[in-house]
């Protein structure tokens, strides 16, 4: 009998547009343990993941279809060299929430130091430029794994995450 597969899907959910919840896969604990970077899972393995909020203390609740969700503990994730533009304006939007610049590139057209305001940096002046940035985003970690279920080559999991003033 083959391997049965899990998928794994993130529904996140907040109650406001100051809110801002996003998740991915924690490839560096996969590496660890696995000895690669994962994105496919099967019964019996566990998976790990980053949930990172804006605010970065904002409360939230994890409730899965199926499978026991466990806790981790909080970190720091480096983004490096993420181009970021600024069309004529002095903020521009980033991937995740900024905790700290580590480096800024500009590639041209300065428009001056970046300051973090959650998921966008903001220059001292506004502009047409694009810059290089090297940030950290502060996470807090978790993880879901499931025993096999028989009568299944794969598998869905849902892991639903929503702040506390989602509805």
């Amino acid at each position: 009998m083959a391997e049965q597969s899990l998928t794994i899907t993130f529904v996140t959910a907040t109650g406001s547009a100051e809110e801002s919840i996003k998740v991915d896969l924690n490839e560096q604990k996969h590496i660890e343990v696995y000895g690669e970077a994962k994105s496919q899972f099967f019964f019996g393995e566990t998976a790990w993941f980053r949930i990172f909020t804006e605010p970065a203390d904002l409360e939230y609740t994890v409730t899965v279809s199926d499978g026991t969700y466990a806790q981790g503990g909080p970190g720091t994730a480096t983004f490096e060299d993420e181009i970021v533009t600024f069309p004529n304006t002095s903020e521009a939007s980033v991937g995740y929430p900024v905790a700290d610049i580590v480096s800024t590139e500009w590639l041209g057209r300065s428009l001056g130091a970046l300051a973090p305001f959650g998921e966008k940096l903001k220059a001292s002046q506004a502009g047409v430029a694009v810059a290089m940035v090297t940030y950290t985003a502060s996470y807090r970690g978790g993880s879901i794994s499931l025993t096999t279920r028989e009568g299944y080559d794969e598998y869905q999991v849902l892991v639903y995450i929503a702040s506390k003033t989602a509805s």
